[in-house]
């Protein structure tokens, strides 16, 4: 079976597994199931441990993160998840990739190698190297994990394991996703090559609907997507040369959007499971990010956005801030030379004289004025001397 995590659940006897969805409750999966005294089952499923290579992240039924970290925790997350999906997400069958599947992955690795920072040293060196032995790479599982560098054992940061070993695959990947399109206006910014929104944005599809294993997450988030929902199809766009920061930061925009439904979708889902009454629509606001704790600025006072200040909520959070001021740095050294070259130009202009028609002819008469005074003040001293003389 293709996907997970992906829970069946077998009763004695029979043949028929039913695939369980969104629980990972041990109670709840044996109840919901009929089965009555279930002590010892439950004690075995809470008990059950990953290994470094399951395929499996126990805990994460659905695309699923709650508030983002910040800093160094939210890079470390992105990066080990970008490492888990290239180890346990490629290769789901003992088959080479197929034409289809390795142009997705070529894709995938080209922008994810082009949008993130320079702090996420790891992940760029290993897309690097998989770019490089790309041919290789989609022959085997074995390949491709030749060419991904070993790493330390680690574990996903309390914001998205929330203290579970194991837990914070997708929302580490969450966190991916939107360092990428954050990541996409800063390389349009500065780089030649840019990227269209539309193009990052079908490349990121493809990259969900071909190498993201849970099923229902994969369905529903492509099913969101061919249906345009978010204003998709009219806000992305395949321009690049005559568009500016302003309409690329729609993509960032549009995930956040995207990822803002998933949370309140899962919430109904979560209290409907629960046999809890439907959230209110405060309860839903409180699901949706950034909080007003978070972002004031970000909160119309009726519940909306501004979106203005949402986008810069999320430069500021999921790229470096360092960085930020770099790039936002080198504009501005270059606006301040500018500006000082002008400044310079309009001193030099000021000390500088100023000749027109009327001033050249104020300057002949009184130079001729000049002459006329000085030939006659000259004469008349030679008079004297001559005088004189006699």
């Amino acid at each position: 079976m293709k996907g997970y995590p992906s829970i069946k659940f077998y009763k004695a006897g029979s043949g028929e597994g039913e695939v369980l969805k969104h629980s990972i409750d041990a109670n709840g999966i044996l109840e919901k199931m009929g089965v009555k005294d279930h002590k010892g089952e439950i004690d075995a499923v809470q008990n059950t441990e990953i290994g470094e290579n399951n395929k499996i992240t126990h805990g994460e039924v659905v695309m699923k993160t709650s508030r983002s970290a910040s800093g160094k925790d939210l890079f470390h997350d992105a990066t080990l998840s970008f490492d888990f999906a290239m180890r346990n997400s490629i290769f789901m069958t003992n088959d080479a990739l197929t034409n289809e599947q390795s142009k997705v992955l070529r894709n995938w690795l080209d922008i994810v190698n082009k949008s993130i920072p320079v702090s996420m040293k790891a992940v760029k060196e290993d897309v690097m190297t998989l770019e490089h032995h790309f041919d290789e790479i989609t022959v085997s599982e074995d390949n491709l994990l030749k060419h991904i560098s070993a790493k330390t054992k680690n574990s996903w940061s309390e914001n998205c394991s929330k203290g579970v070993m194991g837990v914070g695959y997708t929302c580490g990947l969450w966190e991916l996703f939107h360092v990428v399109t954050v990541g996409i206006v800063q390389w349009n910014i500065m780089a030649h090559d840019r990227i269209s929104t539309l193009d990052a944005a079908d490349i990121l599809k493809d990259y969900i609907e071909n190498y993201f294993t849970c099923d229902e997450c994969r369905k529903n988030f492509v099913t969101m997507y061919e249906s345009c929902q978010f204003q998709r199809c009219e806000r992305l766009s395949t321009n690049v040369s005559n568009e500016e920061e302003i309409n690329w930061k729609q993509l960032p925009l549009w995930l956040w959007e995207t990822h803002n439904d998933v949370n309140v979708r899962l919430l109904h889902e979560e209290r409907k499971a629960a046999g809890l009454l439907k959230a209110t629509f405060a309860e839903e606001q409180q699901a949706r990010w950034p909080s007003k704790n978070d972002c004031y600025k970000c909160w119309l006072d009726g519940g909306g956005w501004k979106e203005d200040e949402v986008y810069k909520y999320l430069s500021s959070h999921y790229w470096p801030r360092d960085m930020l001021n770099i790039d936002r740095g080198s504009e501005k050294k270059k606006q301040t030379a500018v500006e000082k070259d002008e400044g310079k130009k309009r001193i030099d202009h000021d000390i500088s004289p100023t000749f027109s028609p009327k001033s050249i002819t104020a300057a002949s008469l009184i130079i001729v004025l000049g002459l006329f005074f000085y030939n006659r003040r000259r004469k008349r001293y030679i008079s004297l001397r001559i005088s004189k003389s006699v």
